[in-house]
């Protein structure tokens, strides 16, 4: 029981003392705790991106696409950022359901700032995109929109949104669409939730190759739309005939012949990827990448750069250290006259030590309570940046 009285009487002077010297108090918690701080949210921020890099990798077993950069046709494939140095022929996704279930990828295009991706219904069951409202797209021009895009820009089925990056001043090119919103998918935490998914028709119709010209007319042609957009024949597309009227659409050369980005497959079994794996080795125009291996050679090259942080947190926490130790010591010399009033009152040199001893307790707990904070604030903020 004394010690207890003696603990709660130790811990009441120290509090009292740090109330009145708060700036130093305030300066010490603060160097201590950026210092516990900064090693913590690396260990935790690494981990955190690594489990979300290597998750998406594993459950894209192969990429199929041509010869180039793997990196980036894995980004492309996987997080639908940049695209591949080449596009693949259309054809390439009958050769790939020789080994198993496959989905072509289109990632050129985008509408509203979202990537615009072109695929089929097998990557969104492999992927499990369940339809939050509305449907899935089914014709030429719908669109099925990520929850995140959904949700930032307000979108609902009937909405309708207009393609980017085309200049509207040049007629020759293939002008910017009004695509039709048809569903809003589930989130799913993933960089699907940030894109928007439709047919590979409608890709080919984004880049020209697929339209028709049944509603255009020399004064429609010559004509802007509400926006202030130039009408071409593929304006028309989107405007007039997309949904009503298809079998005026055609394509301009075969559709095995039709970019696309790449091809997602998901072999039958281990056999089948080795065949696949050894077979696209041999292709002249092919190559396929397995997209775990790929994440993990990036990574490996992030963990060099983190052991290279630990040198810096290493020295900065020496300097830190350096630092308290200095500042408490100029504190405990000048404070000797308080330590002899306790001692004169009747205070043992035990009692003496503990006052401070807890003392520097509070500051360390206080410190560390709140590098706590900043590291768990920290990881809020990265995974609220790495959100779609």
């Amino acid at each position: 029981m004394a010690s207890v009285h003696a603990f709660g009487h130790a811990l009441w002077l120290a509090w009292r003392a740090l109330l009145h010297r708060p700036g130093q108090a305030a300066v010490i918690v603060l160097g201590v705790s950026f210092a516990l701080a900064a090693p913590r949210f690396t260990l935790q921020a690494s981990e955190l991106v690594e489990g979300l890099l290597m998750s998406r990798a594993e459950s894209s077993p192969i990429l199929l696409g041509a010869k180039g950069a793997p990196v980036e046709l894995t980004l492309a494939g996987l997080f639908f950022t940049g695209r591949p140095q080449d596009p693949t022929p259309y054809a390439a996704l009958a050769e790939a359901r020789r080994w198993g279930e496959a989905a072509p990828l289109v990632v050129r295009h985008s509408a509203g700032g979202a990537p615009v991706v072109g695929t089929s219904v097998e990557y969104l069951e492999r992927r499990g995109l369940t339809v939050r409202e509305g449907r899935r797209f089914a014709v030429l021009g719908e669109l099925l929109a990520g929850a995140s895009v959904a949700d930032r820009a307000g979108l609902k089925p009937g909405d309708q949104l207009r393609s980017d990056g085309v200049n509207p001043n040049d007629l020759g090119a293939a002008a910017p669409l009004l695509l039709q919103v048809v569903g809003v998918l589930a989130p799913t935490g993933g960089p699907d939730d940030g894109a928007l998914f439709t047919d590979v028709r409608t890709t080919w119709a984004l880049d020209g190759a697929l339209h028709g010209h049944g509603a255009a007319t020399p004064e429609t042609l010559a004509g802007e739309d509400a926006d202030g957009q130039a009408l071409n024949s593929a304006v028309m597309l989107a405007e007039e005939a997309a949904l009503e009227s298809l079998s005026g659409f055609h394509l301009h050369g075969e559709m095995s012949d039709q970019p696309i980005s790449a091809v997602l497959l998901w072999p039958r079994d281990d056999k089948a990827r080795d065949q696949l794996l050894g077979e696209v080795a041999l292709h002249p125009r092919l190559m396929a990448v397995q997209p775990p291996e790929v994440m993990a050679r990036l990574w490996s090259m992030a963990l060099q750069a983190r052991r290279g942080l630990w040198v810096i947190f290493a020295a900065v926490g020496l300097t830190t250290a350096a630092f308290v130790a200095q500042t408490l010591s100029l504190s405990l010399r000048l404070r000797a006259p308080e330590r002899a009033l306790w001692r004169d009152l009747g205070a043992s040199r035990r009692r003496v030590a503990l006052i401070v001893g807890v003392e520097l307790a509070v500051l360390f707990g206080a410190a560390a309570l709140l590098a706590l904070g900043l590291s768990e604030l920290g990881l809020w903020a990265l995974q609220a940046a790495l959100a779609p």
